[in-house]
């Protein structure tokens, strides 16, 4: 048969599989599968020393955060990708036939109005994603925008919730425009229900030195003093 073949009970069992999983020919059938495909990874770049086709992505990270993907790079590498840094500071070609981008460009997004170097890197990187059409970006830039904010990222995870009715809520936030703000803000903490201490973090989530800074204060007043105008 070439499907099938007879056990000497004549009962049919599938070529290749066995009751007993010891057996002398079941060992050898595994063993060629194995190699099989492992020849086939390598074929495909997806195992190290593959001869095949490798992924190609391209990648920027600013300089002071670059040496810190060093390992990402070397172990994608390994795995079958082929890492290309992308120089977004010149006016060097672009590489083509990228299959992905993966960057790291929310400092120079939230820059790009009012540094020329920042906007000179988002030029540029569009003019790389254009180049290259059939790549999958992580992220597109247009999805990373909304979140240099936090006022924008809070009022865009509420809207998700709100029409996939989620079983979980964004926190209680008021936002203080400056410190003068203060001075009305204790009515509007108390009409959102919410009680000392607070955590107060500015609203540029990325961009500027403050971005990931973070206190907790018990009265309202104290956070005049850190020029962090958000509380939560």
């Amino acid at each position: 048969m070439s499907a099938e073949s007879m056990s000497e009970g004549g009962q049919k069992r599938d070529r290749g599989s066995f009751e007993n999983g010891d057996g002398e020919n079941g060992g050898k059938v595994e063993e060629r599968e194995s190699k099989t495909t492992r020849a086939d990874k390598e074929e495909n770049g997806l195992e190290p020393g593959g001869g095949g086709a490798k992924v190609k992505c391209g990648l920027y990270m600013a300089a002071k955060k670059r040496p810190k993907f060093q390992t990402f790079v070397e172990v994608a590498n390994s795995m079958g990708l082929e890492m290309i840094d992308l120089e977004l500071e010149g006016e060097a070609e672009f590489p083509t036939g990228l299959q992905a981008i993966l960057h790291k460009m929310t400092d120079d997004i939230a820059t790009a109005e009012t540094e020329p170097g920042a906007k000179h890197r988002v030029s540029r990187f569009d003019a790389c994603v254009q180049a290259n059409p059939q790549a999958v970006i992580i992220d597109p830039l247009a999805n990373v925008r909304p979140l240099l904010r936090r006022e924008d990222m809070m009022s865009a995870m509420q809207n998700v919730i709100d029409a996939e009715k989620l079983p979980f809520k964004v926190p209680k936030w008021v936002k203080v425009a400056d410190a003068a703000a203060l001075d009305n803000v204790e009515s509007e903490l108390q009409k959102h229900g919410m009680k000392p201490p607070y955590i107060c973090k500015c609203d540029e989530a990325c961009g500027v030195a403050k971005a990931h800074d973070m206190v907790v204060v018990a009265k309202v007043k104290d956070a005049a003093r850190m020029g962090l105008p958000y509380p939560l």
